[in-house]
């Protein structure tokens, strides 16, 4: 579920043209 989760996010960051760092770590510590 992880993985989908932040590939999901990098696609997203991507697209909204955010950090995908910052993104995928943020949403990885709201799910853990």
């Amino acid at each position: 579920m992880l993985p989908f989760l932040f590939i999901y996010s990098i696609y997203h960051s991507r697209e909204r043209g955010r950090t995908t760092l910052l993104e995928g770590e943020t949403l990885i510590n709201t799910t853990k």
